[in-house]
This record gives structure tokens, C-alpha cells and sequence, in this order.
């Protein structure tokens, strides 16, 4: 399955919205072997929102890293 670019946005914005509604103060975005876990800071606690699996992982990891100037070629650091 193929991601671009706009799903990878669209997942984003999806997880900034989720996260706003609930009054987080964070988003963690953990990565796993073959996902990433979703968390929202909470009144300081973290709690678990949902597990992003497949290729959205990717697409939404490579999106993150170019909104943030970093080299997407780059996979051993954040």
C-alpha cells in the first residue's frame, strides 16, 4: 500500500484535531518495529490513543521530518 503525501497530511491533521479536542498538552509519536504508537499528554499523564500501522507510518514519519528540515533519508535518529 502507498501512502502520499496527502494521506500523510490528512493523518496529521487528524491526530493534531484528536488531540486539541482533548485538551493535550502533547502528542507522542512512538515508533515500533512495524508501527507507531499515538499518545496525548493529558493533565500530565499520558494516555494511549491509537497505533498507526503500515505504510502511513512511513509517509507520516517523512512528513514530520521535512515540516522540520530534517534529512527523511536519515532513519536512525528522531
Amino acid at each position: 500500500m502507498i501512502v502520499d503525501d496527502t494521506g500523510a497530511i490528512q493523518t496529521i491533521q487528524m491526530l493534531l484535531s484528536e488531540a486539541w479536542k482533548a485538551r493535550a498538552s502533547d502528542l507522542h509519536l512512538e515508533p515500533r518495529a512495524q508501527s507507531m504508537r499515538v499518545r496525548y499528554r493529558i493533565d500530565g499523564l499520558l494516555h494511549d490513543r491509537r497505533q498507526l500501522t503500515g505504510a502511513v507510518v512511513s509517509a507520516v514519519s517523512n512528513r514530520l521530518k521535512v515540516l522540520g528540515g530534517l534529512d527523511i533519508a536519515e532513519k536512525r535518529v528522531a
